[in-house]
């Protein structure tokens, strides 16, 4: 029976290809320990009786492989979208595909075409592509009269956190202003409206880390390329520019030098599930890095822990001289949550609003209790506003700054700017 021949079959050997490529990029994980496991299978669809069973098996592992993959490699290029609502869309178009294609096709020899085809791309795309990071025009913004001393600099960051002035105007609410007010009473410099270039924290911090690089033109081609800014923040111009300083990271991503040992959020690997699935062989585990496993357990547990991390740190640290601090808080980005203390919420305007009260409470409990913020230089500030709610700039976001002078905080405006700040509040170190 023509549907039955071998070319024209569906093959899991085959459709997973690419999904092994993409995932040895990121865990340790051999194809051909799978492949008997996957012709075992592969014979199995082969002999299913029923057409339509065998579109169905098409279907779901199209979701069930395919969606966190394409989710994460059109994000921010294409789309902003949640994971949920584009899974919702992608599930809508597949079933769309598939129907149209079990109607009037049946042969999945194309398909198995382009599947290897493409998979071949991956190894020689190294010998096609140049994939050096560029060289940037950056001309750092010069400011004028700042005191450097050997008080440590601390830098924390708050992630997606709006500016107070726009949750005013969305709520008419001055309890927004509560946490700026207890700043003030404290001492600190403030900017209650405080720009970003930047919508997103994988480009707001090599920005930041490299005295802006929001203005060049060339930054903002690299935007779809995660490895590239993420070793912007590993190998940045602040840390290369400050070698006499003691450098301390509890942040989003880690620096190629640092004194402490601290599992960032990126150093969890989100694709390692083998730390999840201990009761499978370590390469069978990391095999569903890519899969809706990752979306169902991973991920949130991750953000969890790492939330609870740097806050456990905030509040304990001693600060030493001659020091920097950087700090990333992944709140109040979602998921809105922190253990018992802030039970998961759902993801709208209010949640977000609730937690970024919660945020304050806690940044606010830190500089309390650890007495040693009193003798630092500390920076606070959004990477960027609130993205979800039109009524929100997400441009938009907050900055306190203590032990510095005012005139030398007015100098600052952009988020972005704010390596620089840093750099010259150590200067008078490195010169000596």
């Amino acid at each position: 029976m023509k549907e039955n021949k071998i070319h024209q079959g569906f093959y899991l050997s085959i459709f997973l290809l690419p999904y092994f490529c993409l995932l040895s990029q990121h865990v340790n994980v051999n194809f051909l320990h799978f492949l008997p496991i996957l012709l075992f299978f592969d014979l199995i669809i082969f002999n299913l009786n029923r057409k339509s069973l065998r579109q169905a098996v098409f279907l779901l592992s199209t979701l069930f492989f395919y969606s966190l993959p394409l989710y994460d490699d059109t994000q921010i290029v294409i789309h902003n979208m949640r994971f949920r609502h584009f899974f919702i869309l992608f599930t809508i178009f597949t079933f769309i595909i598939t129907y149209v294609h079990w109607k009037y096709s049946r042969s999945f020899y194309f398909l198995n075409i382009f599947l290897i085809l493409f998979t071949l791309s991956f190894f020689v795309k190294d010998f096609l592509i140049d994939d050096r990071l560029p060289i940037f025009d950056s001309s750092p913004l010069q400011l004028k009269n700042v005191k450097a001393g050997q008080e440590p600099v601390i830098l924390i960051i708050l992630d997606e956190y709006a500016s107070p002035d726009e949750l005013y105007k969305l709520k008419k609410d001055k309890s927004f202003f509560e946490f700026d007010s207890f700043l003030k009473n404290s001492g600190w410099h403030t900017h209650s409206s405080f720009q970003s270039l930047e919508k997103f924290t994988l480009k707001s911090l090599p920005s930041i880390f490299n005295f802006n690089l929001s203005k060049d033109n060339k930054f903002q081609k690299i935007q779809s390329h995660n490895d590239k800014l993420t070793s912007l923040v590993h190998e940045n111009k602040l840390i290369n520019s400050i070698k006499n300083i003691n450098i301390y990271n509890y942040g989003l991503i880690g620096f190629n030098q640092s004194l402490n040992n601290f599992e960032c959020l990126q150093d969890f690997n989100p694709h390692n599930t083998a730390k999840y699935l201990s009761f499978l062989p370590y390469d069978f585990g990391n095999f569903f890095g890519f899969t809706l496993i990752n979306i169902l357990y991973s991920r949130t547990r991750d953000k969890e822990k790492f939330k609870i991390n740097v806050i456990d740190n905030l509040e304990r640290v001693q600060f030493k001289k001659n020091s920097f601090y950087y700090f990333h808080l992944y709140a109040p980005h979602p998921p809105y949550s922190f253990l018992d203390e802030f039970p998961l919420l759902e993801m709208n305007t209010e949640s977000y609003i609730s937690f970024w009260k919660f945020t304050n409470m806690k940044i606010k409990k830190a500089l309390s209790e650890n007495k040693s913020f009193k003798n630092a230089k500390i920076i606070i500030t959004g990477d960027h506003g609130f993205r979800e709610d039109s009524l929100i700039n997400y441009k938009n976001t907050y900055g306190a700054f203590y032990g510095f002078k005012r005139e030398t905080v007015d100098q600052i405006n952009i988020v972005q700017d704010l390596g620089v700040l840093i750099l010259n509040s150590f200067r008078q170190n490195n010169n000596n």
